[in-house]
């Protein structure tokens, strides 16, 4: 341990707030912001609604009251230790940032998990998301101002849909950007307000473009691996179909200019992913915002998608072909030379039978 942090002297308040109340609460209290998300968007079901939220209160209340007075009693004590009173921050103002700063998180990951959720998002979740990103990114520039000392790094997770229905290809980072959906315009925008913030505020910041994440983690005895209810990806619901979850397969549209007819998609193994954020930290600048796309840079189309599926689980996979989705564009590939340049980074599960045989094993042994 550092000699210049001490250590929590007996005399200290115990926190008193164990690991269940803690999963409780951030259970609670992600419930209270979807349910105050569905309440306005979803007037139809409104009274039913409103039961979710009072379950919330109930979920979360109590815990969040008891984290309040021993967080409230640790913060007081800590204030007034010299140990701590010598470095000099005024903790005055963390006492109000923290929740703030708590607050406007769960509102980024709720309205975030609804947008990914819906279509053609209403007006009202498209400004939740976004309002509560730059409330976050500007408490969270406060309290570390509170401290006198700023978060050196921050790695965003953006995403290829800012670039909409790309005009080149490979798509480079400083291709045009025209989202055509909800999601891909506020990761844009938040990628304008970290650009201002380093400029401003010197922050080290790097943002990850993201292309098809598939795959999952499995290594030393963890499994990581994906599961979304309901399931919109490509990749899981073909394992859906494997595994006798679903009865068939869609593909949407089989008349695009492409190989075969079908969308072409660029996939990144989750593991190739991980890799690039811990170069992105060491690859943050301050003062800068750096953009880095992520992608194997060679396109697998959805038919191709489907053979290797059939490949890895040994299932037929039946297939129907649908109406295009409005809004898909024909192909997406990245290129990420950028990354292989400047931050040393080559994804090595590059095949689609690497990122399927890793999603099938973690199906199989925590989903089906």
């Amino acid at each position: 341990m550092s000699s210049h942090e001490p250590t929590r002297p007996p005399d200290a308040p115990d926190p008193g707030v164990v690991g269940n109340e803690r999963l409780t609460a951030w259970a609670g209290a992600v419930l209270l912001i979807l349910a105050l998300v569905e309440i306005v968007t979803v007037p139809a079901l409104r009274s039913l609604l409103w039961v979710h939220f009072f379950v919330g209160v109930l979920l979360a209340g109590p815990v969040v009251v008891k984290i309040a007075s021993t967080s409230w009693r640790f913060l007081r004590y800590y204030t007034r230790h010299p140990a701590y009173r010598r470095k000099g921050p005024p903790r005055r103002y963390l006492r109000v940032l923290a929740p703030v700063l708590l607050a406007a998180t769960l509102a980024v990951i709720g309205s975030g998990i609804a947008l990914a959720a819906t279509g053609p998002a209403p007006a009202i979740l498209l400004k939740i998301h976004v309002i509560s990103f730059l409330v976050w990114l500007a408490t969270l520039v406060a309290h570390v101002v509170a401290y006198l000392a700023r978060v050196p790094r921050l790695i965003f997770s953006s995403t290829a849909a800012v670039y909409g229905n790309p005009v080149e290809l490979p798509i480079t980072e400083s291709a045009a950007k025209a989202p055509t959906n909800t999601y891909g315009a506020t990761k844009l925008t938040f990628d304008h307000a970290l650009t201002s913030e380093a400029f401003a505020h010197k922050l080290a910041a790097v943002s990850l473009r993201y292309f098809n994440v598939a795959g999952a983690y499995i290594r030393d005895g963890h499994e990581i691996g994906e599961r979304h209810h309901p399931e919109t990806h490509l990749i899981p619901i073909a394992l859906q179909v494997a595994a006798g979850k679903r009865a068939k397969l869609q593909l949407f549209g089989d008349d695009y200019p492409t190989v075969d007819g079908t969308n072409v998609r660029d996939y990144i193994h989750v593991e190739d992913l991980a890799r690039a954020h811990l170069l992105a930290l060491d690859a943050a600048t301050g003062g800068e915002h750096k953009i880095f796309n992520l992608g194997n840079g060679n396109g697998f189309s959805n038919k191709q998608v489907v053979e290797a599926a059939r490949e890895v689980t040994g299932a037929e996979l039946p297939v129907e072909i649908a109406p295009r989705r409005d809004g898909d564009p024909a192909t997406l590939v990245a290129s990420s030379a950028k990354a292989r340049d400047e931050l040393g980074w080559v994804p090595e599960k590059n095949t689609l039978q690497a990122m399927i045989g890793d999603a099938w094993t973690f199906y199989r042994a925590h989903v089906a």
